[in-house]
């Protein structure tokens, strides 16, 4: 299957939307969690942004699984080298940082921005992206996403075999509500004996796992269909739906809608928008990585040292902009590059080999 340019083109669009929610989400923690008319919460979107990023990443590496089948000897092991350089230096350098200078990190119950009290032990499971099986705290509150995100890798590559003959459809459907059943009859047992255990934790695979089926289901749906029937003007209107549900209740099956409704417009929006904004928001998700582990640093650069002042403002938005293109250049591009040159030199059949 050949993938089309307007599939990158709203994967930026809701890479960049999933990012700036969550930026704004933890501003307005800084700035006390304002309620608005006694009803909307924006903070609440952070997690929606988080939601929008999972559905994101299934999309697109069932994209990146589909080329690795058709140049790589050991599709598994190529895949999981290539998401291990892309995910984990990045987060290295973060938590080293954060666990080296204490800045303050996280909001305690939604509001006090603090650094976590962690234990040598606790730095090394936040190293790891472990913590969610663990009880310390995350040493960077954005941190608690990426262990769900890596450890959904070794699935990936699972769920791409299973689905991609005959049938599609319905496995994709058996395999939601069969996550829909796990969310219902173990979310609370889990809870409970999560209450019990004093040193591991068992992680919310099945609450979480609902956010990355939208984006498989997403990319095997143009196998079957490539009508492109909703106009994009109408992606404002799924984002008001999604940000105004989300501000007004925390229930997590607004998230589970939201993503599905993100998936259809996957498949069924074209991009028929501006090429500013095409351009912007591609500009955003190049460096959305760097902006979601970066931006509590910007919070605490610009108003925890110089307050809400114009000052403030400019050092909050200057590292908002330059910290994710250093890491970027700096840190993820050569990672990105050196492991795509090793898993191509290693792993590549010989009619692909250079």
């Amino acid at each position: 299957m050949t993938h089309q340019p307007y599939m990158y083109s709203l994967v930026d669009l809701w890479r960049s939307v999933a990012v700036l929610l969550v930026v704004v989400a933890h501003t307005l923690l800084w700035w006390g969690n304002p309620v608005f008319l006694g009803v909307f919460e924006p903070s609440l979107l952070g997690s929606t942004g988080v939601a929008i990023f999972f559905v994101l990443t299934s999309y697109v590496l069932m994209m990146s699984l589909e080329r690795l089948r058709e140049k790589s000897e050991h599709l598994y092991t190529d895949f999981m080298l290539r998401r291990f350089f892309r995910i984990y230096p990045l987060s290295l350098i973060v938590v080293l940082f954060y666990y080296l200078t204490q800045v303050p990190s996280y909001f305690e119950n939604g509001i006090y921005f603090r650094y976590p009290e962690i234990s040598f032990s606790g730095f090394i499971q936040n190293l790891l992206l472990i913590q969610n099986f663990t009880i310390p705290p995350d040493i960077l509150g954005p941190l608690w996403s990426l262990p769900y995100e890596f450890q959904m890798y070794f699935f990936l590559p699972i769920l791409f075999y299973y689905i991609k003959d005959t049938d599609t459809k319905w496995k994709m459907i058996f395999l939601f509500f069969i996550l829909l059943l796990l969310f219902f009859v173990l979310k609370t047992k889990v809870d409970s004996v999560n209450k019990l255990l004093l040193y591991i934790q068992i992680p919310d695979y099945a609450k979480w796992g609902l956010c990355f089926i939208p984006g498989v289901g997403a990319y095997y749906a143009q196998k079957e269909y490539e009508g492109k029937i909703i106009p994009s003007q109408y992606i404002l209107v799924v984002i008001v739906i999604i940000l105004f549900a989300r501000m007004i209740n925390y229930h997590f099956f607004i998230q589970v809608f939201s993503a599905i409704l993100i998936g259809f417009t996957l498949v069924l929006m074209n991009d028929n928008y501006g090429h500013w904004l095409k351009k912007l928001t591609e500009i955003i998700s190049k460096y959305s990585y760097g902006i979601y582990l970066t931006h509590m640093l910007a919070i605490y650069l610009g108003f925890e040292l110089f307050g809400a002042t114009f000052l403030g403002w400019t050092v909050f938005l200057a590292s908002l902009l330059v910290l994710p293109v250093l890491c970027y250049h700096l840190i993820e591009k050569p990672c990105i590059d050196w492991s795509k040159k090793y898993c191509s030199l290693k792993f590549s059949k010989k009619e692909y080999t250079v």
